[in-house]
């Protein structure tokens, strides 16, 4: 991420933007009255055929039903690895609306950046090929694909290096980071959930660390 604070367009959000995202998603619910409350992914239809189509759902009845989808969709949060920040965020199942915008703009600033480095590390790599490469890179052919292959390269590595960091920067600025972690017990989900013959892994969920946060958010209050 840049080093430029996004506040600015914060302070203003695209409700306009907002309300086709929405509208794109398929959730029902007055679009106007959104932007404190959770977006709600788990409601959409796609995700419903998801969950039908993944676990082989027996009775189609528990489609309708929102607890068992947003359970669904809270163990499979636990599941996107710790360190895909953006995707916690964006599939944290207590997302608000307004959050949302947040994070669409921070991605957005963040796929620019990384745009502008890949066409810069590739020019400047198809240059030096050209002037430096021998007769080999003077070819069009073979220098260009070269140029991009190097000009990937070297934008993930300053991914790596920098960009990320900035990304977790602009986070935590935003006040984002609190959809880093979920405190529900994860545990007890997955066994009702296969009582009703459906197996989340969870795979990321950490009872210890859960039951730590929980613990000391209960001493602070």
């Amino acid at each position: 991420m840049a080093s430029t604070p996004v506040q600015s367009q914060a302070n203003q959000p695209n409700s306009e933007a907002f309300a086709k995202e929405k509208a794109k998603r398929g959730v029902p619910g007055e679009l106007e009255d959104v932007d404190n409350s959770p977006v709600g992914l788990y409601l959409e239809q796609n995700f419903k055929k998801y969950v039908e189509e993944t676990y082989s759902v027996k009775d189609p009845g528990l489609l309708s039903n929102e607890t068992v989808l947003q359970m669904i969709y809270a163990l499979e949060w636990y599941d996107i690895p710790r360190s895909a920040k953006a995707d916690l965020v964006e599939f944290h199942p207590y997302l608000t609306g307004d959050d949302y915008e947040k994070l669409y703009y921070i991605k957005q600033q963040h796929l620019v950046e990384l745009s502008i480095s890949g066409l810069l590390f590739s020019l400047v790599s198809n240059r030096c090929l050209n002037n430096y490469g021998g007769s080999f890179f003077r070819k069009r052919y073979t220098r260009m694909p070269t140029a991009f292959v190097f000009g990937g390269l070297l934008t993930y590595a300053l991914n790596l290096a920098l960009l990320k960091k900035l990304l977790l920067k602009d986070f935590k600025e935003e006040g984002l980071a609190k959809y880093f972690e979920l405190d529900l017990n994860a545990d007890l989900m997955k066994q009702d959930l296969a009582g009703l013959g459906i197996e989340v892994q969870a795979k990321h969920f950490n009872i210890e660390a859960t039951q730590k946060r929980i613990d000391d958010a209960t001493k602070k209050v």
